[in-house]
């Protein structure tokens, strides 16, 4: 997801982010992490105010003037990914993102670069044309 705040080791490629979001359990962050699970388990909330909450979970009614985007993990964890006990740095799948490598593809008008990261999309649901790399 174009956006994210990420450095990749040039040795290993793992990717070190620093975008989080907060967990409900004691202020626990969690930040985003590549997965190349193209079929993930859960998906975020499409309602209105799930969006929204996901966009700006204090103010959800404020979206369009302040999207903090820090309501994915609280929202989720509310409605379809529940915590089950001790969670695993890679959880909270509404934190994961793909590069362009997993996806094969990029957007049209985003060509990739050293820092582009490609947007997430749950076992290839794609709302717009795909332009192989």
């Amino acid at each position: 997801m174009d956006g994210l705040s990420c450095e990749r080791n040039p040795r290993t490629g793992a990717y070190h982010c620093h975008n989080s979001n907060r967990d409900d359990e004691h202020g626990k962050k969690v930040f985003a992490f590549h997965s190349n699970d193209y079929c993930v388990k859960t998906d975020l909330d499409h309602s209105w105010i799930g969006v929204h909450r996901e966009a700006n979970f204090s103010s959800p009614n404020e979206t369009l003037a302040s999207t903090p985007d820090d309501g994915f993990v609280l929202q989720n964890d509310s409605t379809n990914q529940p915590d089950a006990g001790a969670e695993t740095r890679t959880d909270d799948e509404t934190m994961s993102f793909y590069n362009e490598q997993d996806l094969g593809f990029t957007i049209p008008w985003r060509r990739p670069s050293r820092s582009t990261i490609a947007i997430s999309v749950p076992c290839w649901d794609l709302p717009f044309p795909i332009v192989p790399i």
